[in-house]
């Protein structure tokens, strides 16, 4: 079966280096870019059912090389945010931007860059975008690496928060159904949503060492997600909650700050990367 290639790649895309934002996130220093990286616009066609219509910038950095005998090719990342209230009142076409035009963006990408292949590298959403740009656009794909599959059938943000859900509810029983547990953190859930909600009212900003984290609802709460992901963080949670329940924010700043789980809310993240 030939390959799916609606909508094309825009001949037309362009991409112009431009500096660095500074800072790069508002108000959130931990995530300012180094040294290391460059930054860019790619300029695509908004609806590519219509490439005369409105064009869009789209944010590009690159990251270089750390290995002391890198292979000749950049490594590229892409990222998109999109707040809905800002674009949506900006006149902005909402159902132009899916996934499946993501994909077409990025293959512009790599035209627009000069590269003639690239390795493409996604995590959780970014496996979805990586394997839709595998299948529309395999062209210049040397070879894809898929870590945390979010398959293309599937919805991941409708089971996200349900999914998020059962993992608290299974944190709270099983601290409740081991005595020592359940003595020292007799109100565990209920120091949860209370810390949840209190975040979600007044940010909590922490210094760390010359950085600052700041701790909302949203982080939190992805924060706890994350961390019973990782081998070896699960025991630690009740105390990270209660630590941070009780107005201590450096555990649990620390450990934002050491896995990037510090974005604003409704943040998605795509990470796509390519080297010939």
């Amino acid at each position: 079966m030939a390959p799916h290639r609606d909508p094309d790649p825009s001949s037309a895309a362009t991409y112009t280096a431009a500096a660095c934002p500074s800072p790069n996130v508002a108000g959130v220093p931990q995530l300012d870019l180094g040294p290391g990286f460059s930054c860019g616009t790619l300029t695509v066609p908004e609806d590519r059912s219509r490439p005369d219509g409105r064009r869009i910038d789209l944010a590009v950095t690159r990251l270089a090389a750390t290995s002391p005998t890198p292979r000749p090719d950049p490594l590229d990342v892409q990222a998109t945010r999109s707040c809905r209230d800002r674009t949506a009142g900006g006149g902005y076409d909402l159902g132009a931007y899916d996934t499946t035009a993501n994909a077409a963006d990025v293959a512009d990408l790599r035209v627009a860059l000069g590269l003639d292949e690239w390795n493409i590298y996604g995590v959780s959403y970014g496996t979805h975008l990586a394997l839709t740009l595998l299948r529309d656009h395999p062209d210049g794909i040397r070879s894809v690496v898929l870590d945390s599959v979010v398959p293309t059938q599937s919805n991941i943000i409708e089971g996200f928060w349900p999914g998020a859900a059962e993992g608290y509810r299974a944190l709270f029983d099983a601290c409740a159904a081991q005595p020592a547990c359940a003595a020292a953190y007799p109100g565990l859930q209920d120091e949860f949503t209370g810390t949840v909600n209190r975040l979600a009212a007044s940010p909590l900003t922490v210094g760390l060492s010359g950085r600052r984290v700041v701790l909302d609802g949203y982080t939190f709460t992805n924060l706890v997600i994350q961390q019973s992901l990782a081998p070896g963080n699960y025991a630690g949670l009740p105390a990270l909650i209660h630590s941070t329940a009780t107005g201590d924010g450096v555990p649990a700043a620390t450990r934002a700050a050491r896995h990037g789980d510090t974005a604003g809310p409704h943040r998605l993240r795509a990470d796509v990367r390519g080297g010939r």
